[in-house]
């Protein structure tokens, strides 16, 4: 009775204990204790190894729980999983794959948890061959309709660039998720695919989630093809089964910016009003992106001095809005307010400025910036900035 009680408050401690020097006092009195049979000692121990990989934020937690798990005479398979899963979250070296291996020796078969996490490892480090050895591993441990670890394999083959495989996986999948279809449609975004990801998102039907419509509604945007986005962006808003959030809003501002599109980017700013979402700096910035490349200088220079911590982005959206309707002084005046905030340019911005000073003729303020670029700032010329100052002399 005195030995399971001593059990069951060392394992609360163990669940409530976020300190690595709490966790190691624990791990003493388990290991001096005569009060505890070998039993309860070792499950006390698998506790804590799981607390451990459970913290491994920790840059001593992983090292730790690697010493207690070198110490277990004959892990078990959960043992195996919490310091595999500590590893692959880490990255630490081919860690994740030796214990893979030692699992394998000591008899034990992996589990559907084991196997994502391995998986995880090997998508990380985009290493097809690892990947496709565990994949021809799981099949034969019939774990091919396992929705977890088809979904990793899935993410193996597409974070590695082999979308046929993916493809493979998961058309014979019996069964498939949101994470499964999004998956796919954001790789087919990724690599330029967006008919393939446009047919898939057709397919998904009541799967959808808010990050499938962002990531069609964004990938459209950054695709060239901004009216699809809109037109995408409408239907979510006309089903209503899904709200946009502020990416959402984000993306549908720049498809309108990129579109010219002032009705329609009235409409989605009046949307954000009517429907009380956070306009935080990044929708700020879109704001002054859209109604700058609308023409709206005076509106989006209103909202752009809103904003009330302004990042890089939002100082160099300002700057491309006034550079784009021709204000070169203006341009450099939000400059030099750039700089006395403290905030540092980064290569599009000299872009944007480079670009107001060219086109407005101010050419010895076009080569001071170019100057100051590099001495100044670090920021190396590319063929962006190049081109601006090769221009400069037609003016």
């Amino acid at each position: 009775m005195v030995e399971r009680h001593l059990k069951n408050t060392i394992a609360r401690l163990i669940h409530i204990s976020h300190s690595i020097q709490h966790l190691h006092q624990i791990h003493s009195q388990i290991l001096t204790s005569p009060n505890l049979s070998s039993h309860h000692r070792s499950f006390l121990v698998s506790r804590l190894l799981l607390q451990l990989c459970a913290a491994a934020s920790s840059p001593l937690s992983l090292p730790y729980a690697a010493r207690i798990f070198a110490h277990i005479p004959n892990p078990s398979l959960f043992a195996y999983n919490a310091i595999i899963r500590a590893s692959a979250t880490e990255s630490s070296g081919r860690q994740c794959f030796i214990l893979y291996k030692s699992l394998l020796r000591g008899g034990l078969l992996p589990d559907s948890i084991t196997l994502p996490f391995v998986l995880k490892e090997c998508s990380n480090r985009a290493n097809m061959s690892s990947g496709r050895a565990l994949h021809a591993h799981s099949f034969n441990l019939g774990y091919e309709s396992n929705l977890y670890v088809q979904n990793s394999l899935i993410t193996l083959y597409t974070d590695c660039g082999a979308m046929d495989n993916a493809r493979k996986v998961f058309d014979a999948m019996p069964q498939r998720d949101a994470v499964s279809w999004n998956s796919m449609i954001i790789s087919f975004l990724r690599g330029g695919e967006l008919d393939s990801a446009l047919k898939l998102f057709r397919q998904m039907e009541s799967k959808k989630n808010i990050i499938t419509w962002n990531s069609v509604i964004t990938g459209l945007t950054q695709g060239s093809r901004p009216r699809q986005a809109l037109d995408i962006f409408r239907e979510m808003h006309d089903k209503n089964t899904v709200l946009p959030d502020k990416i959402t809003v984000a993306s549908a501002l720049s498809a309108c910016a990129s579109l010219g599109a002032i009705d329609q980017g009235k409409w989605v700013h009046a949307y954000l009003h009517r429907t009380g979402l956070e306009c935080d700096v990044a929708v700020m910035t879109a704001l002054v992106d859209m109604y700058g490349k609308c023409g709206y200088v005076d509106k989006a220079t209103k909202i752009f001095r809103a904003i009330c911590n302004k990042d890089v982005f939002a100082w160099t959206a300002m700057i491309s809005v006034l550079a784009l309707n021709g204000l070169g002084h203006e341009a450099l005046g939000v400059f030099a307010e750039m700089e006395g905030s403290g905030v540092r340019p980064n290569d599009v911005t000299f872009v944007a400025l480079l670009s107001a000073c060219v086109h407005c003729g101010l050419v010895d303020w076009a080569r001071w910036c170019f100057d100051r670029m590099e001495r100044a700032y670090g920021v190396r010329p590319g063929n962006e900035h190049y081109a601006c100052m090769l221009a400069a002399p037609c003016q």
